[in-house]
């Protein structure tokens, strides 16, 4: 009977949303292949869809004043979270990974050690990597704190939102932009610790490192289900926002939007998608917000 009714719905759905001229705004961290994707997928639904990805305050706007249907937006931790008639649900998250080379055998650190690699002032020494809990050989190493800013535009301020209280980094940190140069400092003599959007390096032996808010808690890997559950501490959530009274009209372009497809475009945007039953279960609530 579920699935009846499911299917009912997408079919009484299609031919309203096919005379119908939706606006999609959104977050400009999310680049041009989503967005496109979303437009191909339109077009092959004869769909009118209209999409401006400017900035996530800009769209808000846009949403509350109607000037747009759909938003994927990320909020400060300042802005109160749309409440009713609006509907909000994270549906993946821009994520701060921890990268190291496996030679080092670091496998977890805490957030009081990440800041204390990355938030020191320029004349202090670079911490060793015995301070953070590495025992053998390479603890003596001098661990060299690398950004990668080519992998994310949100990434810094993430890492400064969670560790840091919104403190600036430590000036001389390598910033790097290719993978070919965080590649080759991570396997130099010392022990590069890099920040990075991407949870691997290709062709090289990279480790992701688990983290843990204090030094004695379990420290947890950037899986979409650790994410999702707010257990992996480095994160910060992309909303679907919409007017309630609009989802039968917009049902279509949401059901896309919680696809695999849509959650592989996220991934090529380097954010971490909801896990499968997360998407499966706000599916099921967008039919009984419907009814």
């Amino acid at each position: 009977m579920g699935r009846l009714c499911f299917c009912f719905l997408i079919f009484l759905t299609q031919p309203v949303l096919a005379n119908s001229d939706i606006r999609i705004v959104g977050s400009d961290l999310l680049g041009d292949e989503l967005a496109s994707e979303i437009q191909n997928y339109a077009r092959q639904n004869e769909w009118v869809v209209s999409i401006g990805m400017e900035g996530s305050l800009k769209g808000w706007g846009e949403i509350q004043d109607s000037q747009a249907d759909i938003g994927l937006l990320s909020f400060s931790p300042e802005e109160t979270l749309p409440a009713a008639p609006f509907y909000a649900a994270p549906i993946a998250y821009h994520t701060v990974m921890i990268l190291a080379t496996t030679a080092v055998s670091l496998n977890q650190i805490s957030l009081t050690q990440l800041a204390g690699i990355f938030c020191h002032e320029e004349s202090s020494a670079w911490p060793r990597l015995s301070d953070v809990g590495v025992i053998g050989d390479a603890s003596t190493r001098n661990v060299i704190p690398l950004v990668w800013v080519g992998s994310s535009n949100l990434l810094i301020e993430l890492f400064r939102l969670k560790v840091m209280h919104s403190q600036k980094l430590r000036a001389d940190i390598n910033r790097v932009s290719t993978e070919e140069e965080l590649s080759r400092i991570m396997l130099s003599e010392e022990a590069g610790i890099a920040l990075s959007a991407l949870t691997s390096l290709s062709g090289i032996d990279i480790n992701t490192v688990a983290v843990s808010r204090e030094l004695n808690d379990v420290a947890y890997l950037p899986t979409p289900l650790a994410v999702h559950r707010g257990d992996y501490p480095l994160s910060w959530p992309l909303y679907v926002v919409f007017r309630q009274s609009e989802v039968t009209k917009l049902y279509p372009i949401l059901r896309f939007l919680l696809s695999e497809e849509s959650a592989m475009l996220l991934r090529r945007a380097r954010l971490v998608p909801i896990p499968d039953s997360a998407r499966l279960d706000l599916l099921n609530g967008l039919e009984r917000l419907e009814k």
